[in-house]
């Protein structure tokens, strides 16, 4: 909001508009594709289940959701790894450079 006023102030409601649409654009592409990317590749979570997750907890929980979404989530994959019936949905939902570890790790055992 500050540089916002600032160009209002400065140069007119026209520089104003502009930069708040240039600071809502910048959050939109920041919030809907960095982060999620970002976030997957440090959990090791597929990028669509991050950008799932925060808007399945965000609806459940509301703005609370949007906070507790990814290590919610986080939990889930952990607690369905340790069943071999729901080990399969744990995989779906991992991100493809763990899947290949695990298989790296399965080749490296049978050898």
């Amino acid at each position: 909001m500050p540089p916002v006023l600032v160009a209002w102030s400065k140069y007119g409601i026209q520089a104003a508009i502009i930069m708040g649409l240039f600071f809502i654009t910048i959050n939109i592409i920041a919030e809907s594709y960095i982060f999620p990317r970002l976030t997957g590749k440090g959990l090791q979570m597929s990028f669509y289940v991050v950008f799932a997750s925060l808007f399945v907890w965000g609806w459940i929980l509301g703005p609370v959701g949007f906070f507790l979404g990814v290590p919610l989530t986080l939990i889930i994959i952990k607690y369905l790894e340790n069943f071999d019936e729901t080990r399969w949905l744990a995989l779906l939902m991992a991100s493809d450079d763990e899947d290949v570890q695990l298989t790296d790790n399965k080749q490296k055992k049978e050898e």
